[in-house]
């Protein structure tokens, strides 16, 4: 099959950024706070984002404490945390530097493990940018839209976290091939399928259907409907 020529590299949306440092206190001694590590219990978190265009405001909920006071990741000194207290639950909220809280362009991604297992992901931003993150960057797990921390106090103490910080780049680009290469575009309105034109303008229209067989590439492609969130892909 000849190979059609493409014009132009996918650029992702979605960049995740590393530039911030995560440590957890076990005891009395502070460690790197990795994707590698897994303890019996954590009793106090600390994050640090000097010198960057957002910064995260976090505390923790400690067994036996409650929520415990915010404190912010632009301070060298302050942790998130209680010694001799295991960390039960993780919030995180961010801000940019003028103090504006954040729930686009930067995102948070956070999860704590818990009696062996991953919690759902949780995050600053709505369900729909969490989904587009989750698919874009091949995250497994899955989504809690609804909650504002991570943790399961009754189920046991924090065992392990997993954040990842991505910055919202706005506009994705993938690989495009000329405009000569033609697929069936289609649009039902009530029950009825018609063709997708560019002169096509109707009040509403529930679904759309793209065919690109025997094609050198395929569409992978869904819907967010009224009232229905994001649909599976397909």
């Amino acid at each position: 099959m000849k190979q059609l020529k493409k014009e132009k590299r996918i650029k992702m949306r979605f960049q995740r950024i590393s530039n911030f440092t995560q440590q957890y206190r076990s005891d009395s001694t502070w460690f790197s706070l990795t994707l590698s590590v897994s303890v019996a219990s954590m009793n106090s978190i600390k994050l640090q984002t000097s010198d960057q265009p957002y910064y995260l405001n976090y505390r923790t909920r400690n067994r036996g404490k409650d929520w415990l006071s915010y404190v912010l990741s632009t301070s060298t000194a302050d942790f998130a945390g209680w010694k001799g207290y295991p960390v039960t639950a993780l919030e995180i909220q961010m801000f940019n530097s003028s103090g504006k809280r954040l729930f686009e362009k930067y995102i948070v991604m956070y999860r704590a493990k818990v009696a062996g297992d991953w919690l759902s992901w949780v995050s600053n931003a709505s369900l729909d940018i969490m989904e587009e993150i989750q698919y874009e960057q091949s995250l497994g797990g899955s989504l809690d839209g609804a909650s504002t921390f991570s943790g399961w106090e009754s189920k046991g103490d924090i065992q392990a976290i997993d954040i990842r910080i991505y910055k919202d780049n706005g506009t994705t680009t993938g690989e495009i091939f000329p405009p000569n290469v033609d697929f069936t575009q289609q649009y039902r309105t009530n029950t009825t399928w018609m063709n997708l034109t560019s002169a096509v303008t109707v009040a509403s229209l529930n679904s759309i259907r793209l065919q690109s067989r025997n094609k050198p590439f395929y569409l992978k492609y869904r819907t967010r409907n009224r009232g229905k969130g994001l649909l599976p892909l397909y």
